[in-house]
């Protein structure tokens, strides 16, 4: 058990990425567990919401696993994956703005259409 513990600790980031892509699957959630505080962290500053953070989180890491192969290595595995969970965070906000009811425009201008001003002080 140490045996591992130690290997965990030390193994880098390009080795695990080379043993999954190998088949040793497994080994993602090392990875997972290296950086999911990171990931949660950059996403929450941009969705603004824990609940909905942690659902592009959940994306992320599964994105990230089906593009392993496209992982180059010019850039660290961390910064890598902190891009992919950023732009999967702007994506889901981009999403729930598309989304957002408007709001009522009788209640706004308190009648149907603009104002007779069209909206300008007089």
């Amino acid at each position: 058990m140490n045996m591992l513990l130690e290997e965990c600790r030390t193994i880098s980031d390009d080795d695990v990425v080379s043993r999954v892509r190998a088949g040793e699957t497994g080994l993602y959630e090392m990875l997972m567990r290296r950086y999911n505080q990171r990931l949660f962290r950059v996403i929450r500053s941009v969705v603004m919401n824990d609940d909905e953070a942690e659902d592009v989180l959940q994306e992320a890491w599964v994105r990230a696993y089906e593009h392993l192969d496209q992982f180059a290595g010019r850039a660290s595995f961390s910064t890598w994956v902190t891009r992919i969970a950023f732009h999967e965070a702007l994506a889901r906000t981009r999403k729930n703005r598309r989304w957002t009811p408007l709001e009522n425009p009788e209640r706004d201008h308190g009648r149907s259409g603009a104002t007779a001003d069209n909206g300008r002080d007089a």
